[in-house]
């Protein structure tokens, strides 16, 4: 969580606007169904899917 606030906050300082952050991935897939973003970050590791999956 850490990486993810140290990236959240470099980001925001660039300009850049943060739709959602997730913890998982449903509510990564929910998230995008949401918001419907241009650009995701994710980490592929991101339960409960590994490095494959979604």
């Amino acid at each position: 969580m850490l990486l993810s606030s140290g990236l959240e906050l470099l980001l925001a300082a660039r300009g850049f606007q943060i739709a959602a952050i997730a913890t998982d991935g449903p509510g990564f897939l929910a998230a995008v169904d949401e918001h419907r973003p241009e650009v995701t970050i994710v980490d592929v590791r991101l339960p409960p899917y590994g490095a494959v999956g979604a």
